[in-house]
């Protein structure tokens, strides 16, 4: 799979500590973030209606292609091999969580919103912090 680099302008509302460097990753981390907050900004989405449903399997969709993308490139720099498969095994972690997370949905588990949107949260930011940013060890110069 080939990858497209194309230029990101940070926006200002995003922290510049967050930015790993490598524009299509830096991208896809901002708009999974915006979609985390507009999930959790928009009050009529219950995790038992069909909104959230949607909303849900979109999300699920770019968290997948941002680690596709996100390894391929992670690869191309040469990283130790251990370090790649820890991040390749958080990968496989959040999408398995996520796989749980949406068929219980389907399957009618009552699951409060406020611990669906920290399971998503953690998802996208606590893996940004811990492992995403350890990218940028390994960028070359």
């Amino acid at each position: 799979m080939v990858v497209e680099v194309k230029p990101f302008s940070v926006p200002s509302d995003l922290d510049s500590s967050l930015l790993i460097g490598v524009p299509l990753i830096d991208e896809e981390h901002y708009e999974l973030i915006s979609q985390l907050d507009s999930l959790d900004n928009n009050c009529d989405a219950e995790p038992q209606t069909e909104f959230f449903s949607e909303i849900l399997s979109q999300l699920g969709q770019k968290i997948s292609a941002h680690f596709d993308h996100e390894e391929e490139i992670f690869k191309s720099f040469g990283p130790p091999p251990e370090v790649m498969r820890s991040h390749i095994l958080a990968h496989n972690e959040i999408l398995n969580q996520y796989t749980e997370l949406n068929l219980g949905l389907m399957a009618g588990k009552v699951i409060s919103r406020s611990d669906v949107l920290r399971m998503i949260k953690r998802w996208v930011v606590d893996h940004v912090l811990t492992f995403d940013l350890e990218i940028r060890n390994y960028i070359p110069k």
